[in-house]
């Protein structure tokens, strides 16, 4: 399912029940700064991470690590992978 905007709306269980937004990185972090600005005066922004154990198949040395953000209203999300220290 794609938004008005364009993003992936995928569903997700959480433990919110709603839709979060996919997005590429630099239009996570975009929607993470006005995310911030509209609650810099009151309100607040939740961001979390979590680093996947699984390895891409193609290249064992990258990790997955999954990136959420909300204030409570709305959630957007994206996926980075990264090199890992131990290959």
């Amino acid at each position: 399912m794609v938004d008005t905007k364009g993003n992936t709306i995928f569903h997700m269980m959480s433990w919110s029940g709603r839709d979060q937004v996919l997005l590429e990185l630099d239009q996570f972090l975009n929607e993470l700064i006005v995310m911030f600005e509209h609650n810099s005066e009151k309100g607040s922004v939740w961001v979390t991470l979590k680093s996947s154990s699984l390895t891409s198949k193609v290249k064992r040395d990258k990790k997955l690590t999954f990136f959420r953000a909300t204030d409570g209203k709305k959630i957007i999300s994206t996926t980075e992978t990264y090199q890992s220290s131990l290959a």
